[in-house]
């Protein structure tokens, strides 16, 4: 029984040993492996098709001001720290904008937050009328924060004083719905969009209100998610009632009767792959 006893005392204490040493062997956060990243949400903008957080700004609203300020979104990937982090970037080569027309104020992950910014001042200029200034940013290492994975390494910014572009894809599906392309009428990329396009639809459909749910409901675009957007609905709450078609047979009509009554200047794109070419709504 004594040897018993004693053999059951040794394995307790084997038991305990072999638990201690997997504790000690457990690893613990290093803020070492903290990361900065832009968003990957397509609700703020974010498009899996060319990996790049896209952001607009439109001095519509505000046609008088002469500059404002405008927070490219940065995510921190670990804990925050009880100081400001810094963030590095470069702006790639394709970018338009003019060096006079824009200030970057600070690009940080501020301390005890989660998330940061590039912060850009925007200058307002006759010249935004007819014409979009874009900023591309590529995320670098820096002393503070390394980056995080590739895909979520760029981002553009975009303005000028026409009606706001979209940028969530379920908006940009939309459009596309509505406006004649070789592409899918739920194509998810910019790659026919214009302007003058949207400024049609707009025009043609009274939409400049998608903002505000006292008008539209549950399917008003909120604030942050979808971004307030207030030209255009997503595009699954126009597809699942069939109102689509509805809508394109309208803007249709609509592009008619303005080119009879103008027809030494009709709807034309004014970018895109379809730029110069005559605007059209789909048939369906």
């Amino acid at each position: 029984m004594k040897k018993i006893l004693t053999h059951i005392i040794l394995l307790a204490i084997a038991f305990i040993c072999n638990v201690s040493c997997e504790k000690s062997d457990i690893p613990y956060y290093n803020s070492e492996h903290d990361a900065v990243r832009f968003s990957n949400d397509s609700k703020l903008g974010y498009s899996s098709q060319d990996s790049c957080l896209y952001n607009s700004y439109s001095f519509i609203s505000d046609p008088f001001a002469e500059y404002t300020i405008f927070e490219v979104p940065l995510t921190l990937i670990g804990n925050p720290a009880n100081a400001n982090r810094e963030v590095n970037y470069t702006i790639e080569e394709k970018s338009t904008a003019p060096a006079a027309s824009y200030e970057i104020l600070e690009s940080l992950i501020p301390a005890n937050k989660n998330s940061g910014y590039i912060r850009i001042k925007l200058y307002n200029s006759e010249e935004l009328a007819n014409s979009t200034y874009e900023l591309y940013f590529t995320l670098k290492n820096s002393k503070s924060l390394p980056i995080g994975p590739s895909p979520y390494l760029r981002a553009r910014l975009s303005w000028n004083s026409a009606i706001e572009e979209p940028t969530v894809v379920r908006h940009i599906q939309t459009y596309n719905m509505l406006i004649a392309s070789k592409k899918s009428y739920i194509d998810r990329t910019k790659a026919c969009y214009s302007s003058n396009a949207l400024k049609t639809i707009v025009d043609a459909l009274g939409w400049d209100d998608w903002d505000d749910p006292n008008v539209h409901g549950r399917y008003y675009n909120p604030p942050g998610t979808y971004k307030s957007y207030k030209y255009l609905p997503r595009y699954d709450f126009i597809l699942s009632d069939l109102s689509y078609k509805g809508y394109a047979a309208k803007l249709r009509d609509y592009i008619k009767a303005y080119n009879i009554a103008h027809p030494d200047s009709p709807l034309t794109h004014d970018g895109g792959d379809l730029k110069g070419q005559p605007i059209e709504a789909r048939s369906y």
